[in-house]
C-alpha cells in the first residue's frame, strides 16, 4: 500500500523498519572484528557507463555525469554538466532498517562499480536502543507539562 503524499521509495522506507533488510535485494556483511558495524550493498538500477562521473547529493540521490565533461546547452539543466541518468538510493544516512533481529541505522556511502554494474556501499551500525519512536511519548506532549526539563 502506497501512503498518499509518500513516494514509492519513501513507502519501502518505512517498511524497513517491519522486514529484514535483505528481503529488498540488499545484501549485507558484517566487518570483521566488529559486532556492531554491518556494511550493504545495494545494486543500483542504472545503465550509465562505467566512465560516468558519479556524484552523490540530497542524501539518496546519485547522478550519473558524461565524461568528459559536456556543457547541457538545453533542456531543465541548461547550462549544467549532460548526465547519463540520476537514480535514488533505497537506503539514505539514518534510514533505520532490521537485520538478524536487530535495528541499525544506515550511515554514509559511496558509489562503487563492481562486476559490470553500479552498487551503492554503506556502512551502518547497530543502534544502542531499540525502542522505536512511535513507542516514544510524544514531545510536544512532554514540553506542555513540562515532564523531563530541568
Amino acid at each position: 500500500m502506497i501512503v498518499p503524499g509518500i513516494g514509492a521509495k519513501d513507502e519501502v522506507r518505512r517498511r524497513l523498519w517491519e522486514r529484514d533488510v535483505r528481503e529488498f535485494g540488499v545484501s549485507v556483511e558484517r566487518e570483521r572484528g566488529s559486532e556492531t558495524r554491518v556494511t550493504l550493498m545495494e545494486c543500483l538500477s542504472v545503465t550509465a557507463p562505467s566512465i560516468a562521473r558519479v556524484h552523490c547529493c540530497y542524501i539518496c540521490t546519485v547522478i550519473f555525469y558524461v565524461w568528459p565533461w559536456v556543457i547541457e546547452t538545453r533542456g531543465r539543466n541548461k547550462g549544467g554538466f549532460l548526465r547519463y541518468e540520476e537514480v535514488d538510493s533505497l537506503l539514505a544516512w539514518g534510514t533505520i532498517f532490521v537485520f538478524d533481529g536487530e535495528e541499525y541505522s544506515c550511515g554514509g556511502g559511496r558509489v562503487v562499480r563492481h562486476c559490470g554494474h553500479w552498487w551503492m556501499r554503506h556502512w551502518a551500525s547497530r543502534r544502542r536502543e531499540t525502542v522505536r519512536d512511535d513507542r516514544l511519548p510524544h514531545r510536544q506532549d512532554a514540553c506542555a507539562t513540562g515532564e523531563g526539563l530541568a
